[in-house]
């Protein structure tokens, strides 16, 4: 008599939640958070919508998680300082540049889609953008400090918005000469901070 067989423990896939987040962020990207079901993400992620359950507590906190993971990277990417502020003004635009670009989909998702969350989720995300901006303004404080902090607010809330609006539209390509013409922009005008009569 022979034994019957063992059956074969079932494991979790450790890479899961990742997957999770790639199906929805290229999901909403294309189509929208609203018009996305659990389902639909839990299928794109090679799993059935109930098991999404297992890593996220509901759709919107899979659209937080995503915008956090956007947040992370751009903060990670704030240079540390060096002895030439005015290359760190450089090198900080360059950065939130192509970050921006590389995540092209959470920029058109966030210009789209961030009202979308709860006032909690909403006013944690806020208080995270606002350290960003705060790095913004550290970096033109040490280059330009005889300008007041509303000026540098003004400026570096301007220049992140230039480049988010480059990816706020999805499916648009965005070509190199482009990318060219909006850093000279920014730069440029950045460096007018140095300027402490500004036209009216």
């Amino acid at each position: 008599m022979t034994a019957a067989p063992t059956p074969k423990k079932r494991t979790r896939d450790p890479n899961r939640a990742a997957k999770v987040l790639a199906a929805a962020r290229r999901l909403f990207y294309e189509r929208g958070f609203h018009a996305v079901t659990v389902d639909e993400i839990g299928e794109a992620a090679g799993a059935t919508g109930a098991a999404l359950y297992r890593y996220f507590s509901s759709k919107e906190e899979v659209l937080s998680t995503l915008f956090d993971e956007a947040q992370d990277r751009m903060l990670v990417a704030i240079p540390d300082p060096t002895d030439d502020p005015i290359a760190d003004v450089r090198t900080l635009v360059d950065r939130n540049l192509s970050i921006t670009l590389e995540q092209r989909e959470l920029g058109s998702i966030w210009a789209h889609e961030h009202r979308a969350l709860s006032p909690e989720h909403t006013r944690r995300l806020d208080r995270r953008s606002r350290q960003f901006v705060d790095q913004w303004v550290a970096c033109l404080r040490r280059a330009f400090p005889e300008r007041a902090d509303t000026d540098l607010y003004a400026a570096a809330s301007a220049a992140i918005g230039t480049t988010t609006s480059l990816v706020a539209r999805p499916g648009r390509v965005v070509s190199d000469h482009e990318q060219a013409i909006v850093r000279q922009m920014i730069v440029a005008g950045l460096l007018s901070l140095a300027d402490p009569t500004p036209g009216a």
